[in-house]
């Protein structure tokens, strides 16, 4: 019976020191990212720069967030394109501090994302803050 006790005890703090790892290489690829202000960025680059693979990370960070590192970085990049294009900025403006290749791209990117083109969008939440 003690035996048994002491494996459950093994066990359960295995479980609680798997899961502080997670969560700590889980926000230090949450800090990355936020650290990150446009440009173009690899999962390679991550990796190296964290030191893990970047399946690794992937999944670490979508255990800990429901999202991949990816689609976080994505919704923070449309969320900054929303707000400097509600700020005045042109598309165009937007698309190169964004680091997309040019402002078709960028519009793409963003219809992908909102389901409107960036006018669309803006004529949508000038609308909507009346």
């Amino acid at each position: 019976q003690e035996y048994l006790i002491l494996t459950v005890q093994l066990i359960l703090s295995c479980i609680t020191s798997l899961d502080s790892a997670r969560s700590t290489v889980a926000e230090q690829i949450h800090d990355y990212l936020d650290t990150f202000d446009g440009g173009s960025l690899s999962m390679e680059e991550m990796s190296r720069s964290l030191g893990y693979t970047r399946e690794h990370l992937t999944r670490l960070f979508q255990a800990s967030y429901r999202i991949t590192p990816k689609q976080y970085l994505q919704t923070r990049k449309m969320n900054h394109a929303m707000a400097l294009l509600l700020g005045g900025a042109k598309v165009q403006e937007v698309a190169e501090r964004l680091g997309y290749s040019g402002p078709y791209a960028f519009s793409k990117a963003f219809k992908a994302y909102y389901g409107l083109s960036p006018r669309q969008q803006l004529q949508l939440e000038r609308e909507t803050n009346k």
